[in-house]
């Protein structure tokens, strides 16, 4: 598995391949249930429902 990234280091990663990063306030001090700090991350996967007619 590769080494597990640490919120400055994904966003470090983003902007290096152009992207624009919009942080929210304490993202990178919060995890989604409020039970410590974000992360570490050992992946990204990203989904995209398509609908009829789009």
């Amino acid at each position: 598995m590769a080494k597990p990234l640490s919120a400055s280091k994904l966003v470090e990663i983003l902007r290096a391949e152009g992207l624009t990063v919009h942080e929210v306030r304490n993202w990178r001090t919060h995890n989604r249930n409020s039970k410590g700090p974000w992360g570490p991350v050992n992946g990204v996967m990203i989904h995209h429902t398509v609908t009829k007619g789009t």
